[in-house]
């Protein structure tokens, strides 16, 4: 919760347009750097099998599946001092695994 109060300030929408321009700026990066490798190829640079340049890319899926717990404990208990640190006294499975499906 501290640290969603932390942005608070920027709020949702600003924080997405913040990310917009440097996920443009990540793929422009790419196609640069697809366009500097075909270049080296053409130069005779690389030896690259030709069929890599002809095979599509193509993410088929946006959806994905991720399995986690859920745990829960009184008011007051002491959280993790990070995620790779143990729970502590207090600390219960909330429920069996549960699925968090992500779609994009």
């Amino acid at each position: 919760m501290e640290r969603l109060r932390e942005t608070d300030p920027f709020g949702l929408s600003e924080r997405f347009r913040a990310a917009v321009p440097l996920v443009a700026w990540v793929m422009i990066s790419a196609i640069e750097l697809l366009n500097y490798v075909r270049a080296l190829q053409s130069a005779e640079v690389l030896a690259l099998q030709p069929e890599l340049f002809d095979q599509e890319v193509v993410l088929t899926s946006t959806s994905w599946e991720h399995t986690g717990r859920v745990y829960s404990a009184p008011l007051g208990t002491p959280a993790p001092a990070d995620a790779l640190a143990p729970l502590g006294e207090g600390w219960a499975p909330l429920a069996s695994d549960i699925v968090v499906q992500l779609v994009l």
